[in-house]
């Protein structure tokens, strides 16, 4: 999955998603609760997507190093809105 992080703490008629959507390799629906990702026979909100991703590197890191990890730090691309970080 790619280009999720672009569409974190947007609404279903944000012009950013008018102008992906055609480039986007999944489908994406406007549902009372929210943007939803169309993958294969699953919906999911991009914030879902993201915790699964945090979720597999974390895991990754934990096999590689015999253990979880000490600490981590998260950085935000600086054009990120106050909504955005939120949801991430």
């Amino acid at each position: 999955v790619r280009a999720v992080k672009r569409l974190l703490g947007r609404s279903p008629d944000d012009p950013v998603l008018a102008a992906l959507g055609p480039r986007l390799p999944f489908g994406v629906l406007g549902t009372p609760a929210g943007m939803r990702l169309v993958l294969g026979e699953e919906q999911w909100a991009p914030e879902d997507v993201t915790a699964a991703l945090f979720a597999e590197l974390a895991r990754t890191v934990s096999e590689a190093r015999g253990g979880p990890p000490a600490s981590t730090v998260l950085t935000v691309p600086y054009w990120f809105g106050p909504r955005q970080r939120e949801a991430l």
